[in-house]
């Protein structure tokens, strides 16, 4: 009777739910939550497990793991093995939807631990939930090999048993390994590979008619043509998979499409249907809280309407996706990682190797405790002579600390008096002109007509724009100097950055007719602050665009170099004389020459460059000679 009541009154909680019975809901959860201490254990955590899944799929994410939660600090009080897996499978999917790849793939590696040797079924499906993840964090070649041992696991322990009671699940697993090789394979450029994967997945989907796995193939072959540079073939694609998830609402499927038909729209250059489905894709995601997608999105829509010329909502996209932290896998998951391909190694090597192993233990452990007692005596007599001669190099070194300090304030003092000076300088012109420019406009307004109003506030409009400009730089600048600025490794492409970058200045290269130029290694791969890395590019695109001529070119290119990205921006401009090259990169020498259209600067954002790229422990430098343009390098390690 007691077991009914509680089941029972676990179907009348998400009953009242639904129906927002508030006072219904809170008398039953009391009488539930005092039945859970006299119920058997096994039937609570079935139960609490139920309330998990009821609340995630209605997208109420603290219910869900609450609930979760529960269930796995209650599970190790029973032997129960299978109902534990299911928990941490749960609990890796509820963080890989909210973007934690950390906590996902902690979660699923204990999966795969427990299942080792146990459960074939739960061990196949660890390796290829793994290697969704690799993929997620962009480790494409370690996803491949977390495949290759999935498949090789599948055929040796699998393949051949299968019971038909798991034919969907297994069917599943079978169809993410082969989406999963597809992807990597194509991001490792290896198209022709990746496709028969695709293939091989779109079958597994077919043969249990799964609405969501032929949703993916549809987005994976839109993107497949996108890649290839397709686009027609690739919108067609999104529009089959948007036109089968809105027929099976399968919301998910539906937000990524319209977020993939705004950006093949955007690079074909149709931007308003690029902001068409880019706004509805927008909705749609903060309707159904798919906040992982949101970036890609503001991306497309600030870009597009920055080259339609709404620089106000340009502006507010932007500003939204600056709020937005992406997730990216720390140093933890990385050595977790790697790991589990050095135990994967381990695994493969003959028993011959463990034999010798053992042999060689015996003569290791003697060798070691011979530089041990080597060790010891030199410390000891080390330590002896350190003695005699410690304070009267302590004396020296505090002598030559005092002197250096004494030295760098006097140089902080007189490069702080000339900054200020430089700072109070170019200020002046800006806003000077900004009021004089105001002052004439509203004496001469009523004689001006409509094309010279213009003209006044197009003035009025590139002061105002100095002056910001020379603020924001003034901000970082003072910022770096205050060590505010904490950096924020990520890892992305720098496809991805450099394409932003220009996108983002291609409106004043076309004012003056000039071509922006990339020739970059696409799958190449940053790992530093996106935030300060880009605005180390913009200025120096931005210096580029204002000292080269009308109709000339600007390039950005990277290549390899030792152990370093070595990333460079050319231009076609007018070139530097040996003066002006020996005061760049010096606050105390501050200054800038007029752009080729007259268009004025401080020379303060070569400063910050200095400062963002010596933060990731990398060199600048630039080679220029007058009339024959000018190109700056600069290296972040790898």
């Amino acid at each position: 009777d007691e077991l009914l009541k509680f089941r029972t009154n676990c179907l009348l909680l998400t009953i009242y739910f639904k129906q927002n019975n508030s006072e219904a809901y809170k008398n039953t959860l009391s009488t539930f939550n005092n039945q859970t201490k006299i119920i058997n254990i096994n039937e609570v955590i079935l139960t609490y497990l139920h309330l998990g899944d009821f609340y995630r799929e209605l997208r109420l994410d603290d219910s869900s793991m609450y609930y979760t939660h529960k269930a796995l600090n209650d599970i190790d009080k029973t032997n129960d093995l299978v109902t534990k897996l299911r928990i941490l499978n749960n609990l890796s999917a509820y963080y890989n939807f909210k973007g934690d790849l950390n906590k996902s793939f902690d979660y699923i590696n204990q999966c795969l631990e427990l299942s080792k040797g146990i459960n074939p079924k739960w061990e196949f499906k660890s390796y290829t939930i793994m290697s969704t993840l690799l993929s997620s964090m962009g480790k494409f070649e370690q996803s491949y090999s977390f495949c290759l041992k999935a498949q090789a696991f599948f055929d040796k322990e699998l393949k051949n048993k299968l019971n038909p009671n798991d034919k969907i699940e297994i069917y599943k697993s079978l169809f993410s390994l082969n989406n999963n090789n597809f992807i990597a394979l194509n991001n490792l450029d290896r198209p022709d590979e990746s496709l028969k994967y695709l293939k091989k997945a779109l079958e597994c989907a077919n043969e249990i008619d799964d609405k969501v796995s032929i949703a993916k193939v549809l987005t994976n072959t839109a993107n497949y043509y996108e890649r290839k540079g397709n686009l027609d073939s690739s919108m067609h694609y999104a529009k089959l998979g948007l036109e089968h998830c809105i027929k099976y609402d399968l919301k998910q499927g539906i937000a990524i499409n319209y977020s993939n038909l705004a950006i093949f729209n955007m690079k074909k250059r149709n931007f308003s249907e690029a902001v068409k489905y880019g706004e509805t894709c927008l909705d749609f995601i903060e309707k159904e809280r798919f906040e992982y997608l949101k970036s890609g999105v503001l991306m497309s829509l600030a870009n597009c309407y920055d080259t339609l010329g709404n620089h106000k909502k340009a502006l507010k996209y932007f500003r939204e996706l600056l709020d937005i932290k992406d997730s990216a896998y720390d140093k933890e998951t990385n050595d977790k990682i790697e790991e589990l391909n050095i135990q994967y190694q381990i695994e493969k090597k003959d028993d011959n190797e463990k034999d010798l192993l053992e042999k060689q233990k015996y003569s290791n452990y003697v060798f070691i405790l011979l530089i041990i007692i080597v060790a010891v005596i030199a410390i000891g007599l080390y330590i002896r002579y350190n003695e005699k001669s410690k304070s009267h190099k302590l004396l020296e070194s505090k002598s030559e600390e005092i002197k250096l300090q004494n030295d760098q304030l006097f140089d902080l003092n007189a490069t702080k008096d000339k900054f200020f000076s430089i700072i109070a300088h170019d200020l002046k012109g800006p806003l000077g002109n900004f009021n004089n420019v105001i002052d004439l406009l509203i004496s001469q307004f009523n004689s001006l007509d409509e094309n010279e109003r213009l003209d006044f506030l197009k003035l009025i409009k590139e002061s105002s724009q100095n002056i910001y400009n020379l603020l924001i730089n003034l901000l970082d600048w003072s910022k770096a100097q205050r060590n505010l600025i904490k950096l924020e490794l990520t890892q992305f492409p720098i496809d991805y950055y450099v394409k932003n970058t220009l996108n983002l200045l291609s409106p004043i290269a076309k004012t003056k007719s000039i071509e922006l130029k990339k020739i970059i290694n696409d799958d190449l791969i940053i790992n530093g602050d996106v935030n300060l890395l880009t605005t180390v590019l913009r200025n120096l695109v931005s210096n580029a665009l204002k000292y080269t001529p009308n109709g000339g070119s600007v390039t950005v290119s990277s290549e390899i170099k030792d152990k370093e990205i070595l990333i460079s921006v050319r231009d076609t401009g007018v070139g530097m004389s040996k003066k002006i090259l020996d005061g760049l990169f010096k606050v105390e020498s501050t200054s800038s020459m007029p752009g080729t259209n007259d268009e004025t600067g401080t020379g303060l954002g070569l400063i910050l460059c200095k400062e963002f790229v010596e933060f990731h422990n990398g060199k600048i430098w630039v080679e220029s000679a007058v009339g024959k343009g000018s190109t700056f390098f600069y290296t972040i390690p790898k």
